[in-house]
């Protein structure tokens, strides 16, 4: 082996320095920045480049006042749930982007008292939906809230409107029915 080539401790040649592996990286003997600090700033830049490269999509759901639901509503109803059906009816809340696939339900409500506009009978049906999972792919994170209603005497306020034909839904919509569909507690 060359004179000039001569080894040091470790097997390195001479004027060869090991850099520890969460030591300073320098420069001609000017300390840049800890290994630590650069491997955390390459995942830094690498995750934001990614989450900037996702379109992200979400669903924000409008704070409405009592007031406003009053205001928007045609009927607003104390009312007890008799019943819930699936009709069957495969559809896509268009309110949605992309349109989000969903059932048709309707329930069958008993009239405990009318606050504001008029009904037929005793008791009314509300369209509503449910999430159809044999048509979304994959997983899903939020997508259109379900309408849980109990059929076990539990009362309701319900605010509601009328749909383009003529069925009642929550006025509200159905992309967030409960935001104009409050369960209402026994006092005591």
């Amino acid at each position: 082996m060359p004179a000039s080539k001569e080894l040091g401790r470790g097997g390195r040649q001479a004027g060869q320095r090991r850099l520890a592996a969460n030591g300073p990286v320098r420069f001609r003997g000017v300390l840049l920045v800890s290994r630590t600090k650069m491997t955390n700033r390459l995942l830094t830049v690498t995750a934001s480049l990614l989450l900037l490269s996702v379109r992200p999509a979400a669903q924000l759901g409008y704070l409405w006042s009592p007031d406003e639901l009053t205001a928007k509503s045609v009927v607003v109803v104390m009312a007890t749930p008799i019943r819930t059906v699936e009709t069957g009816i495969k559809t896509d809340l268009s309110d949605l982007k992309p349109a989000f696939p969903v059932i048709e339900l309707r329930t069958e409500f008993k009239v405990l008292s009318i606050l504001k506009g008029d009904l037929p009978g005793p008791t009314f049906m509300l369209r509503h939906y449910r999430r159809d999972e044999s048509r979304l792919g994959g997983g899903v994170i939020g997508g259109a809230r379900a309408l849980s209603v109990s059929e076990s005497g539990g009362q309701y306020l319900l605010f509601l409107r009328r749909d383009s034909d003529g069925a009642l839904i929550p006025t509200s919509g159905q992309v967030f029915p409960a935001d104009s569909i409050f369960a209402l507690r026994k006092a005591g």
